[in-house]
């Protein structure tokens, strides 16, 4: 199949738009836009093939069929619940919910019938996707850090000034997106897919604005890649990265002394790691702790099916009744809407992909330990950033199936270029 055919313009423009799903504030309904764009592409190019093997299979089985029975079992309570809340949510908010999954359920059948048959346009989407998030998220973000150096750059409106950062009188790097822990995601995913494409200064300019994004989340999940990395590398490879790593860390210290004393400043800031600390004492923590223990005083159908997709948006978490969307984590998201079923459905999946990628013989360990550290990355920005509705996440399952295609491409490769020369 042609690599550039008109059927493929749906695929590359879902990737390449998917990074401005997380700039709400800056741009209004850009993200319902460019999914109906790429929804009604797609519906209108497909060729009505869906083509179901072992990967798609579990995806189906493992993360959208849960969701479904999530979304039955909420019908059936809207029967027996006397809730203001959850009538209003069975009104407003399910219905919106189910069309985003019916969406993404769309475009993951579609996208992924093409990569099955498709093998130039693997590359191609990973190529897409990483530029999609340099040009919309990370030049923005670079010309926010050379703006606190004195050059003139547009004032956008976002969440740069909360928690910490409001303590400490600073303001942290968005770029467009809505806030830190919207974009960190983005930036990490494109710093993994840019080492694994062997592009350098893509990789090396997406890290100076993760790092100048002052997330924590970001920074701890940086900490975490590099200890997996250790353990899984081997002697060669630690020395090579270690290398280029201290390397990268003497050139920010040198251009920017101060970012070690900011650093610390923002570990002492966060009061979880301080003595005494309490889950109720910063609403992040509570909207992780709360719904957990309102789930399992429920009634044992509720605890194992949820109380229904997006209904977290009605749950009160506070005495002043103070309503929250999220809890900015996606195994509690799912296990307060979609209960243990869909929770211990998504582990299985995460269980399932590692296997999979472990499981592949490969003529390069470094890429196979790169696609494992990018699971153990979604895996860990999944703590920090909750919608598993979403571009993003859904462009992360169809990833995950494009290095394993890639993987097993280059090792058929490189064995029948073997058995030739043992033939000549």
């Amino acid at each position: 199949m042609n690599t550039f055919s008109i059927r493929t313009c749906p695929i590359i423009f879902f990737f390449f738009t998917a990074p401005v799903s997380v700039c709400t504030i800056v741009l209004p309904n850009v993200e319902i836009v460019t999914l109906l764009s790429s929804l009604l592409l797609m519906l209108f190019f497909s060729k009505s093939i869906i083509k179901i093997d072992n990967y798609s299979k579990h995806v189906l089985l493992l993360f959208f069929f849960p969701i479904l029975i999530s979304t039955l079992f909420a019908c059936f309570q809207i029967v027996l619940k006397n809730d203001l809340y959850y009538y209003e949510y069975f009104q407003y908010d399910l219905p919106g919910r189910i069309f985003h999954v019916l969406s993404y359920l769309l475009i993951f059948t579609y996208v992924h019938a093409y990569l099955k048959v498709d093998s130039g346009i693997r590359i191609n989407i990973l190529k897409t996707y990483t530029w999609g998030i340099v040009l919309i998220l990370g030049l923005f973000g670079f010309w926010q850090l050379l703006g606190n150096f004195g050059i003139w750059c547009p004032d956008v409106e976002t969440r740069d000034s909360l928690y910490f950062a409001r303590n400490l009188g600073i303001s942290r790097i968005t770029s467009i997106a809505s806030e830190p822990s919207y974009l960190v995601p983005f930036l990490l995913d494109g710093i993994l897919i840019s080492v694994f494409l062997r592009k350098k200064v893509i990789s090396i300019f997406l890290a100076i604005v993760l790092l100048f994004s002052l997330s924590f989340g970001a920074y701890m999940e940086i900490i975490i890649l590099t200890f997996s990395y250790f353990i899984l590398s081997t002697t060669r490879q630690r020395t090579i990265f270690f290398t280029i790593i201290g390397i990268v860390i003497l050139i920010v210290i040198l251009m920017f002394p101060e970012f070690i004393s900011l650093a610390i400043e923002i570990i002492n800031s966060r009061q979880e790691l301080q003595s005494g600390f309490d889950v109720r004492d910063t609403s992040r923590t509570a909207m992780i702790a709360y719904p957990i223990m309102v789930l399992f005083h429920s009634d044992i159908l509720t605890i194992f099916f949820g109380n229904g997709p997006s209904s977290f948006k009605f749950l009160n978490a506070s005495d002043d009744d103070a309503i929250f969307s999220t809890s900015n984590n996606i195994y509690v998201d799912l296990l307060y809407e979609g209960g243990i079923v869909s929770f211990l459905c998504l582990i299985l999946l995460a269980v399932y992909f590692w296997r999979l990628i472990s499981s592949l013989k490969v003529t390069n360990s470094l890429d196979k330990l790169l696609v494992k550290l990018f699971l153990i990355h979604i895996a860990l920005s999944s703590f920090y950033r909750a919608d598993y509705a979403s571009e993003r996440f859904t462009i992360l399952l169809l990833i995950v199936y494009i290095f394993y295609l890639i993987l097993r491409q280059n090792y058929a490769i490189a064995h029948q270029n073997r058995n030739y020369k043992k033939d000549d």
